[in-house]
């Protein structure tokens, strides 16, 4: 079979776990070699600091996107040079809600449309418009990857079987080592991520509270949560506590210093964060939500509590502490499994098979 032209969109938010798996698979579908495979960037002119760290991240890869400048939501002449460039695929691959939306209206109608659902993340009612309106186009793509068996068979429901396909994220990073963790002092957490209500930092604050002085918190990230966590922190009294770090670009420095990972988040899709951690033996606190159960061991590498109620986090946080030895021996021998489950050869394998289907079912283009 010929080689087909495969172009992925995104508009990128900064660098978060689908800008990263995006840019990671790009680099593992070309080592692949089976397809040729481009990048189309939406810059957001009026957030210039997401697209530099994006740019920053592409050029390490030696990925080099072609960006169509944006300004607005809907934008006729930048939604035409999308359709331009297009014009060139087989098949378009689009990433979130807005590249999403711009490839449908872009796309000639020879070319196919996949689409990847990374995770409903917000419960704002603009998220919630534009998370309707992808489900919407969802009905009309020819595959919607599904990151996490949750979203799966919910996505199968809405849009059935023969539609949806299951693709795990994968290992965007070069992770630490894996090492048995030993705890000299209060035990250190670590949160990664946006600051945004989604993620349940406020509820994990509010345990830590709780807890005596067994633990200290950092928070590496930012977003909009970023000032409401902070006054809380002080209202608590936590200061010498909880440290928020604001934007990490050594993710793997942060993992190779600190005893365990925090993940309380009301919603989750296969969250990138937690496997990285998994694969360098870091044991898990997080919430019973989306693709985390998949991917840990509860018990054994991870304890798991119930989202948005503090006063179970608190205890969930006291089990983690005191049994922390045996969960830090589990998350050892968890590193490894979920590096081969979770590798980027795997990801493209199973990705390119899905597109070569996709081209053999339709007859070739």
């Amino acid at each position: 079979m010929r080689k087909e032209k495969i172009m992925h969109v995104i508009a990128p938010g900064g660098l978060a776990g689908a800008e990263r798996v995006v840019l990671g698979g790009i680099d593992a579908l070309r080592a692949d070699g089976e397809h040729e495979v481009e990048l189309v960037v939406l810059e957001e002119r009026r957030a210039p600091e997401s697209y530099a760290l994006f740019a920053s991240a592409a050029r390490a890869y030696g990925i080099h996107p072609h960006v169509i400048p944006t300004r607005a939501q809907v934008e006729l002449s930048a939604i035409r040079h999308l359709h331009h460039k297009l014009c060139q695929a087989s098949i378009v691959h689009a990433h979130g809600h807005k590249a999403l939306a711009w490839s449908w209206a872009a796309k000639p109608k020879s070319t196919r449309i996949v689409t990847t659902h990374h995770g409903d993340l917000s419960g704002n009612l603009k998220a919630k418009f534009y998370e309707e309106l992808s489900l919407k186009i969802y009905r009309r793509c020819d595959l919607v990857f599904a990151v996490d068996e949750a979203n799966q068979a919910r996505l199968m429901q809405l849009l059935g079987e023969r539609d949806v396909a299951l693709v795990e994220n994968f290992l965007a990073m070069s992770a630490p080592a894996p090492r048995v963790r030993r705890v000299k002092g209060p035990l250190s957490l670590l949160a990664l991520g946006r600051l945004s209500k989604e993620k349940g930092l406020d509820t994990l604050i509010e345990a830590i509270a709780r807890c005596g002085k067994s633990v200290t918190l950092d928070i590496a990230g930012d977003g909009p949560m970023r000032g409401a966590l902070e006054r809380q922190v002080r209202e608590l009294g936590l200061e010498h506590r909880v440290t928020f770090l604001g934007f990490v670009d050594d993710v793997r420095a942060l993992l190779e210093t600190h005893d365990a990972l925090a993940m309380p988040s009301h919603r989750e899709g296969m969250p990138m964060a937690l496997i990285e951690a998994l694969s360098a033996g870091l044991p898990i606190l997080a919430t019973n939500v989306g693709g985390i159960p998949s991917i840990v061991r509860p018990g054994e590498d991870a304890i798991l509590t119930k989202a948005g109620d503090a006063t179970l986090m608190a205890r969930a946080l006291e089990r983690f502490v005191i049994h922390y030895p045996t969960l830090a021996a589990g998350a050892f021998e968890s590193a490894f499994k979920t590096r081969h489950r979770f590798s980027a050869k795997r990801w493209s394998k199973q990705t390119n098979a899905h597109y070569t289907n996709l081209i053999d079912s339709r007859g070739g283009f």
